[in-house]
């Protein structure tokens, strides 16, 4: 899985930077795994272009706003749920594959690996958090998206701690949490720019002015009296994006590795 999902995500990449194309619906059913015959190699494939956008940052008639909501829900991004104004950028994307990653891991990648069916069967099983990316209308949704993964201690102790309690799955624990701090709390990023609860109101001064940002970091063109972390990550999409795939390139790497010693 892990190899298949870092292989879907470069190519997003590149058809993203070469081509100015947004695919918009990372999810399950779209991302292939394709075992060679003759090397027994591994491979993803990304599919279904369908709710793609072409993309073009020298033109505003083309940048990628929403209202439009696309792709699936358990996987759609807390702005595309929200329907936000932010710009669509690759990170709404990358979100998704951490969505992916989770609900896979909470459920199960083969059925015998007694995740969601389990659930199902046992009445004293704790309903996962996770059940509220599919439940209610895509506020609520998106609301519980955002507390989930506002801190790293809420994404391990409502999403991560449920996962599927096998050795394996120890590697995808490590990833999911590795792409949410990468992508929500990415150290290059002002801390106005952390985080998924956007808590200040436009009247709000109860916090105090805001110190100067630090010119180092990829967000400190965007005014400091922006306080929502989604826009201030947007205008530096493409170098928090650059980030999120080698976090990918060596979970495969990794995973590559144990499973070439597990064939050996």
């Amino acid at each position: 899985l892990i190899i298949a999902a870092a292989d879907a995500m470069e190519v997003h990449t590149a058809i993203s930077k070469k081509c100015r194309i947004l695919h918009r619906d990372i999810s399950s059913n779209n991302i292939l795994i394709r075992q060679s015959l003759d090397t027994g190699r591994v491979h993803g494939i990304l599919i279904d272009f369908d709710c793609a956008l072409r993309i073009d940052h020298n033109s505003d008639k083309n940048r990628p706003r929403r209202p439009d909501m696309t792709g699936t829900r358990p996987y759609m991004s807390i702005g595309n749920l929200s329907k936000s104004g932010v710009e669509r950028t690759a990170l709404d994307d990358w979100e998704s594959i951490i969505y992916v990653l989770c609900w896979l891991g909470t459920f199960g990648v083969n059925y015998d690996d007694e995740g969601l069916h389990q659930i199902k069967d046992d009445e004293n099983q704790e309903t996962p958090d996770i059940y509220n990316w599919q439940s209610g209308d895509s506020i609520d949704i998106a609301k519980a998206k955002r507390h989930d993964m506002d801190t790293q201690r809420n994404f391990v102790s409502r999403i991560v701690s449920k996962f599927i309690k096998k050795s394996e799955y120890i590697y995808l624990k490590r990833l999911v949490v590795a792409l949410r701090e990468t992508l929500i709390d990415n150290p290059n990023v002002s801390e106005l720019g952390r985080g998924s609860l956007n808590i200040f109101d436009d009247n709000d001064d109860i916090f105090g002015p805001v110190a100067d940002i630090e010119e180092d970091y990829w967000d400190s063109k965007c005014s400091k009296d922006e306080r929502d972390p989604f826009i201030r990550r947007s205008i530096c999409a493409d170098l928090i994006a650059d980030d999120l795939l080698k976090v990918m390139i060596q979970a495969r790497k990794e995973a590559i590795s144990r499973l070439y010693r597990s064939n050996e």
